[in-house]
């Protein structure tokens, strides 16, 4: 899941039957941008909250929020990258299916 997770409506029913369609020993990474500041004047604010357009983004989890979601479900994390000082707005977080 590329840059997808914050679209998600059901983060936790889509990753569960990712889960479910791994074979043993498989692995599922989740990346996803950190929310961060955005620079605009104040008629682009204006014309971004007056819209009407639809939220793209159902959340701006980072990756403890998602490892929250994910908690419970037959995966083991293997990896976790969080977004800190210095490095990209990408989080990252890595499970392998058990089995294998």
């Amino acid at each position: 899941m590329l840059r997808s997770w914050n679209h998600l409506r059901e983060p936790r029913r889509v990753a569960a039957a990712a889960a479910r369609a791994l074979r043993p020993g498989g692995t599922l990474t989740v990346v996803d941008d950190a929310a961060f500041g955005l620079a605009r004047d104040a008629a682009h604010a204006r014309r971004a909250e007056s819209s009407t357009a639809h939220l793209e983004h159902y959340r701006n989890d980072t990756a403890a929020d998602a490892e929250a979601i994910l908690e419970g479900l037959a995966l083991t994390r293997i990896a976790r990258r969080d977004v800190e000082p210095g490095t990209s707005t990408l989080w990252l977080l890595r499970y392998r299916r058990g089995g294998g």
